[in-house]
């Protein structure tokens, strides 16, 4: 059943499928639905604000990603979680689906219709391993009457429930207009009579010796329920099976395709009905249908991964947008790849805060080594990559602007093969960046220039973060120097505090504080043995 192909292809193929013309069976039925991700039906642009993977790689987002994929793998939803929106208006269309998928009635009625998409494409796979003809139609059969029944009971569902959001209000008219349409109608209709005219035939199959006759069943006795029966007292329960069993296959043998041919011409009004609904004729299926069941397994993935963090007290929440020239607050912000990783062993979560009230514009995180500066920075990253996607953020509260695309320069270790130098490459990076970056984006920077000397390191890192704050972006800056926090109005201080008792230990908690670099000093001090206490006592006579 070709049409029923553009329902739901397997694997990356139903990405594209979703993505095509709506079939001409259809162009007098419903309206056009433009999706559950953007009220513009814009969500399928190839490429349009995708991230890219050094980006995501540099956040921990390609981990996230792959969890979200890992048991949905036939729907290639990897291209829409990597292409956040900057459009406040798709972001709050997205989240108002978001929300009310949350709800128990309409998370249940979406898993089923989405578990009877499976079956249709299990039976469509199914319908083209198999060789003869008219195997393959009854497979297709089957799907279809899958589909209608699973898309008709998720039409009727949405119409008993109340639904508020508008991309909810969109596809539960699309479907009501699609299931009353006469191309639904007919396949509906047209399915079921052949499955009950397939389902009504009976016949005799005589063999003797090697030859065989097939006809119509009228009325004689079943010679093997009366040998059963005959037999019946005999039976005995074995405990071990020592027969030999012959491996079954799904296709027909030799003497099967034999018998269902004759089948074939003795019924010829079931199997013409059946070859006909099989046909090109039968191009009512509507690939908005396989979209919309795409566009819901991106929202179910993610309420899926994030469900037992929540069980287990973490806050997730749909942040406000903010609009230009306004500032950001964020509480009780976490690093999401960090929490749902299953090796993190002991590693705390702790979840931080920050504020961002014009003219500031840039978090400069300074600390002791392994304190969180990075994990706060990836987070940020994550915050307002999620927040762009339309999906609940890993935090108690959160106002945030938009990016219009977001840029890192995360410095990693040099290596003998390079053919440039740790410092080169940083800067390099960091240039890309800059040419990049506009008023709407967001800069996140990890200890640039940490392979210079420290008056190199902090004379280029004062140029490069001024030309950033002068563009008007906003971001983090995770860096040794202190000075770099207090260029101005624009910069933030944070710093990675440690133990007031035992300076070793990291609380991996960002306090919005001047940096001093003492906290850090100490530790390093007591860590070899210059502490003052320390020296005075081995000073003492």
């Amino acid at each position: 059943m070709p049409a029923l192909d553009s329902l739901a292809p397997p694997d990356p193929a139903l990405g594209r499928g979703a993505a095509g013309p709506p079939s001409p069976a259809l162009r007098t039925g419903p309206a056009p639905f433009p999706g559950l991700l953007d009220p513009a039906g814009r969500s399928d642009a190839p490429g349009a604000g995708r991230t890219s993977p050094s980006v995501l790689r540099d956040l921990n987002l390609d981990q996230i990603v792959a969890a979200l994929q890992r048991t949905r793998e036939a729907y290639d939803l990897g291209p829409l979680y990597e292409s956040p929106a900057s459009s406040p208006d798709v972001v709050t269309y997205r989240q108002d689906v978001a929300r009310e998928l949350e709800r128990p009635d309409l998370r249940a009625a979406a898993l089923a219709f989405t578990q009877g998409m499976r079956e249709v494409r299990a039976a469509l796979a199914t319908a083209e391993r198999r060789y003869h003809p008219l195997q393959r139609a009854r497979v297709r059969l089957e799907a279809a009457r899958a589909y209608v029944r699973h898309v008709a009971g998720f039409a009727g569902a949405l119409d008993e429930m109340p639904v508020r959001a508008s991309g909810w209000e969109g596809f539960r008219d699309f479907l009501r207009a699609y299931v009353a349409s006469g191309p639904f109608r007919t396949l509906r209709s047209e399915a079921d009579a052949v499955e009950a005219l397939l389902a009504e035939i009976r016949v005799v199959v005589h063999l003797k010796g090697r030859r065989g006759e097939v006809r119509p069943y009228r009325g004689e006795p079943d010679y093997g329920l009366e040998v059963e029966r005959t037999f019946e007292r005999f039976e005995r329960t074995a405990e071990k099976e020592y027969r030999f069993r012959w491996p079954e296959s799904p296709d027909l043998d030799p003497v099967e395709t034999e018998i269902v041919e004759r089948v074939a011409t003795l019924f010829p009004e079931a199997f013409g009905r059946l070859a006909a609904l099989d046909g090109p004729a039968s191009h009512c299926l509507d690939p908005t249908v396989a979209r919309v069941d795409r566009e819901i397994q991106f929202f179910l993935a993610y309420q899926e991964l994030t469900e037992p963090l929540r069980i287990r007290g973490r806050s997730f929440v749909y942040p406000e947008i903010a609009l230009a020239g306004e500032g950001e607050k964020v509480e009780g912000l976490f690093d999401l790849a960090l929490a749902t990783r299953e090796d993190r062993g002991a590693l705390p979560i702790v979840p931080n805060e920050y504020a961002l009230a014009p003219p500031e514009q840039m978090l400069v995180v300074t600390g002791p080594n392994q304190g969180g500066k990075t994990t706060f920075a990836r987070a940020f990253g994550q915050l307002h990559h999620l927040a762009g996607l339309g999906l609940a953020v890993p935090a108690a509260a959160a106002r945030v602007r938009l990016p219009d695309r977001i840029l890192t320069q995360f410095g990693g270790e040099e290596r003998l093969d390079q053919v440039r130098g740790r410092l080169e490459d940083d800067l390099r990076r960091l240039k890309e960046i800059l040419e990049a970056s506009t008023p709407s984006s967001v800069v996140i920077l990890n200890e640039s220039f940490s392979g210079a000397t420290v008056q190199d390191a902090l004379a280029l890192g004062t140029e490069i973060l001024r030309r950033f704050l002068a563009r008007g972006v906003i971001g983090v800056c995770v860096t040794f120097l202190d000075e770099l926090s207090r260029l101005g109005p624009g910069t933030v201080s944070l710093v990675a505090e440690v133990s007031p008792q035992d300076p070793n230990i990291r609380t991996f908690h960002l306090a919005r504080r001047p940096a001093d670099g003492q906290a850090y000093a100490r530790a390093l001090a007591e860590r070899h043995g210059l502490a003052y206490a320390t020296l005075r006592r081995k000073m003492s006579p």
